[in-house]
């Protein structure tokens, strides 16, 4: 085999290592970037839960006299809330 066979050789394969590992690189990163935006959706999720368990608490709370006013402001923060996650 002569040199200059075995430098294109070469070359070749690193050119192929080469290609293997940036589409490696690229699956790792979409996959890291996949379950980023997961967590951050169960995130909100469990936010908007907190809100409305937070929302039932304090309408439980309230007086009767205030409840119906205690459900509009709560129902609207709640609601918006909500709407996030959409």
């Amino acid at each position: 085999m002569t040199t200059s066979a075995a430098v294109l050789i070469g070359s070749a394969i690193s050119a192929i290592v080469a290609m293997a590992v940036v589409t490696l690189q690229y699956s790792l990163e979409r996959r890291k970037q996949s379950l980023a935006e997961r967590a951050e959706r169960l995130g909100e999720f469990l936010a908007s839960s907190y809100a409305v368990a937070v929302g039932i608490e304090e309408v439980a709370i309230t007086s009767t006299e205030d409840k119906s006013r205690m459900e509009v402001g709560i129902r609207s923060i709640v609601e918006d809330r909500l709407g996030l996650l959409t």
